[in-house]
């Protein structure tokens, strides 16, 4: 995006096709199997607007109009899923770029991460994306159809990640937000709660997890160190569900806020399928919070 910062007009551009590239109306996906995932994701979240797919081979799916080439497209497109190789990559990015696409987002790898060759290609990129708001290369970037955030897992002691905790509340209590694992935890810590060490930790496919509301038990994938404690336990949290080996927190939820979090990974595969209902539950709160 080689945007001239002394040029505010340029910048608004720029910041204006970033809110339309994280809230498009309609999307075109560039690739083979990887851009029908895409469609497929983008109608399960439900996104309702026109999709495009650039590959005269593929059948089109859920609704997508298949077209041969970006310029047989008949309307600019607000977003674009670029899942091409790197070399290929550039050239797109120009043809979206004279179409008037307002953003886009390249998962392809092989870019400066790699050589020198990938890096040419990168900078390539950013010489022909013109105003576009891009996002990548080498990564899944994010097209935000509900205005809803998701803190995701990850590694190690939640403590050590508590520097920006004033920011982030300020940011979910204002958001539909649902922490996963990592996630999780960190929401807990930022109403005060605690977490501790768990001796072996819980790992595996079939951690047992009661739903405290209505009793019913899920074999969820677990793969956690540390745990949120019940003890001291934040009065603007409620305990949602429990780990039936030890009793530990396994999901909660802000009293107030459109805020719901899990321990453990509800996302799928590999592994039980039973807890995807969380999904659902939080697209509904992010539904709720669009319509008020």
């Amino acid at each position: 995006m080689p945007v001239d910062s002394k040029q505010p007009d340029a910048r608004n551009e720029l910041r204006k096709n970033l809110s339309t590239l994280l809230k498009p109306k309609s999307l075109v996906c560039v690739g083979g199997s990887q851009a029908l995932g895409c469609i497929k994701a983008s109608r399960r979240s439900g996104f309702k607007g026109k999709i495009w797919v650039v590959n005269p081979k593929i059948r089109p799916v859920e609704g997508a109009t298949s077209v041969a080439s970006v310029f047989d497209i008949p309307t600019p497109p607000d977003a674009a899923l670029i899942a091409l190789s790197a070399e290929k990559t550039p050239k797109v990015v120009s043809d979206l770029a004279k179409i008037g696409t307002k953003g886009a987002v390249s998962i392809a790898s092989g870019f400066a991460e790699v050589d020198e060759k990938g890096k040419k290609l990168q900078e390539e990129i950013k010489k022909v994306s013109g105003s576009m708001a891009f996002l990548g290369p080498n990564g899944m970037g994010m097209i935000n159809f509900f205005d809803g955030i998701v803190m995701s897992p990850g590694p190690g002691d939640p403590k050590t990640l508590l520097s920006g905790v004033k920011g982030i509340k300020k940011c979910i209590e204002s958001i539909p937000t649902l922490g996963i694992c990592l996630g999780h935890q960190i929401i807990a810590h930022i109403y005060g709660g605690e977490t501790f060490k768990l001796l072996f930790g819980h790992r595996g496919g079939n951690q047992p997890v009661k739903e405290i509301n209505s009793g019913r038990v899920y074999p969820t994938s677990q793969n956690h160190g540390y745990a949120v404690s019940d003890k001291k336990f934040p009065p603007e949290l409620e305990i949602t569900h429990i780990n039936i080996n030890d009793n530990t927190v396994s999901g909660l939820k802000h009293k107030e806020k459109p805020i719901i979090s899990i321990q453990y990974h509800s996302e799928a595969c590999p592994g039980p399928v039973d807890s995807e209902y969380i999904f659902d539950n939080f697209l509904e709160l992010i539904k709720g919070k669009n319509e008020k």
